[in-house]
């Protein structure tokens, strides 16, 4: 097929460019709202403000393609090679971007709300400042990745791989939220039911068995993904970023007790305090 190089501006909205070569491509500006470009060659290609919503790029080569501040929202970017793009500032939210290799991209202040990043390789990733509310993370690699400043709430990380990442500054993990007070209930609810449940001097003595911060990462899906790689003191204090709680993490068990039987009463007022916490590989 031959090659396009000049498309700026172009209005190529529901274009089949299915197996295109747009290698290189200047398509800056370009409407291909709804096109189609699965398979299409678009390494290097500059698509910069272009717009690409619900476009389908389902296995396309992107990689090292500019698509700064491009709308992306609802595209189907599916197994592509977005490897080392340029994605700041651009629009993804509600994109499909499962098993995606994002490897060394810049999605840095992108919007990624809603968005799904399942099984997709975004190893040292820029994500700074990215928001990533609602998204469906769930398997993906984030090892090196930088999502410092990212916003995660609601997020699915589970089964991801996050090591080396940093998520200094990063906001919504467990965000103070009636999720948050809710888990600090339900753990009541547990050990109140069964004091033996509860052991502060141990972070797991068995399945059914667990100091606070213990069953924080035994029933957060997040703080459980974290865990191996923070630490279960960090990983505990991100999915629950309550002072009133986090605090007693190294009490006994009558003082744990003690607060939970509060809890459950009403009697304990568990209102929001943000923590800052800067989390580096390893830090306990």
């Amino acid at each position: 097929m031959q090659k396009i190089d000049d498309l700026r501006d172009a209005n190529l909205s529901g274009a089949d460019l299915s197996g295109a070569n747009l290698s290189g491509a200047n398509l800056s500006g370009a409407n291909l709202s709804g096109a189609d470009l699965s398979d299409a060659n678009l390494r290097g290609a500059n698509l910069s403000g272009a717009d690409l919503s619900g476009a389908d790029l389902s296995d396309a080569n992107l990689s090292g393609a500019d698509l700064s501040g491009a709308d992306l929202s609802g595209a189907d970017l599916s197994g592509a090679d977005l490897s080392g793009a340029d994605l700041s500032g651009a629009n993804l939210s509600g994109a499909n971007l499962s098993v995606a290799d994002l490897s060394g991209a810049n999605l840095s202040g992108a919007d990624l709300s809603g968005a799904d990043l399942s099984d997709a390789d975004l190893r040292d990733a820029n994500l700074s400042d990215a928001n990533l509310s609602g998204a469906d993370l769930s398997g993906a690699d984030l090892s090196g990745a930088d999502l410092s400043g990212a916003n995660l709430s609601g997020a699915d990380l589970s089964g991801a791989n996050l090591s080396g990442a940093n998520l200094s500054g990063a906001i919504g993990i467990g965000e103070q939220s009636e999720y948050a007070v809710g888990l600090v209930k339900q753990i009541a609810e547990i050990v109140l039911a069964d004091n033996s449940k509860l052991q502060m001097d141990k972070v797991h003595v068995c399945e059914t068995t667990h100091c606070l911060a213990g069953w924080v990462c035994t029933l957060d899906q997040t703080a459980k993904t974290l865990e191996p790689i923070f630490g279960w003191n960090a990983a505990a204090c991100l999915a629950v970023p309550i002072p009133a709680f986090t605090d007693l993490f190294f009490a006994d068990n009558a003082t744990a007790i003690a607060f939970l039987q509060k809890v459950q009463s009403g009697a304990i007022d568990l209102s929001r305090r943000t923590i800052a916490h800067k989390l580096d590989a390893g830090e306990q």
